[in-house]
């Protein structure tokens, strides 16, 4: 029986690692299998500027689990993103945990982002993406040893440096800055990131847009081809619909759609 390995993902098997979401994707193939590939080209992205982002955990040949991660220069911590294994079959296997615990003993090792210093800390906003007979993050987590900030007990964090205490940083909110091209188009602001959901989560704006309004005419912005647009727009993400930015999340269709037409009514009343 093939033991569990964990590996640090590289440019040499980052095609390897980036299609481990795949796996019992409820989502199309089509858009899953593209937003991947958008996960591809930000690890590609990160690597080239020497930093890892990722593990994967392999079973034989087969990349079975990933954690993603990011390295916050400003308070020398690692913050971790996701930790996901998709496949029912290997949920009993601990592969979450051994995933973690590569992590921490990279944080201990001198890093280059830090200085050659170790990370101060781990952290992570769990969210609670878990499938039905997973345990949830904020648990898998707290049971790790991982502390809740003073200031917000949605962040956790395990200190590397002892006596260290983690203050979450103060998130800035991005404001759409209206563009005169915008006012008869949906555009849709797209950035590959370390989930492939990202790209699903666009196209699922655009159908659920179409329903309403059929005709409109749509426009995608990328991110990393295309940074100059996205900044001039305040550097949002989701969905614009006639110099709206939407502020519903799209998995609250009733909401969403209920925020659409209310656009679509005012401009209609003008």
């Amino acid at each position: 029986m093939d033991e569990i390995k964990v590996e640090d993902v590289t440019l040499e098997n980052v095609n390897k690692s980036s299609f481990v979401c795949l796996n019992e994707a409820n989502q199309p193939e089509g858009d899953v299998r593209k937003g991947c590939l958008q996960k591809q080209r930000w690890l590609e992205k990160e690597l080239k500027k020497g930093k890892l982002a990722s593990k994967m955990a392999l079973k034989g040949n087969n990349a079975v689990g990933i954690i993603n991660f990011k390295h916050d220069t400003d308070q020398k911590v690692i913050e971790i993103y996701c930790i996901w294994v998709p496949k029912k079959d290997f949920w009993r296997e601990h592969i979450a945990t051994k995933l973690l615990e590569s992590v921490i003993e990279y944080a201990k090792t001198p890093i280059k982002s830090f200085n050659i210093e170790p990370a101060l800390a781990i952290t992570v906003l769990p969210f609670d993406g878990a499938m039905p007979g997973q345990q949830k993050a904020y648990d898998f987590y707290k049971r790790r040893g991982f502390l809740e900030t003073p200031e917000n007990s949605h962040y956790l964090y395990l200190p590397i440096k002892e006596g260290f205490i983690y203050q979450p940083p103060t998130a800035l909110t991005k404001v759409y800055i209206p563009q005169e091209e915008d006012k008869g188009k949906l555009v849709i602001i797209d950035e590959p990131s370390f989930c492939p959901l990202n790209y699903f989560i666009g196209r699922k704006i655009e159908t659920l847009v179409k329903m309403i309004e059929p005709k409109i005419e749509v426009l995608w912005i990328d991110k990393f081809e295309q940074p100059d647009e996205a900044k001039k727009r305040g550097d949002v993400s989701g969905g614009i619909i006639y110099g709206h930015h939407i502020q519903t999340f799209v998995f609250d269709e009733e909401e969403f759609n209920k925020e659409v037409k209310e656009v679509l009514w005012r401009l209609k009343a003008q």
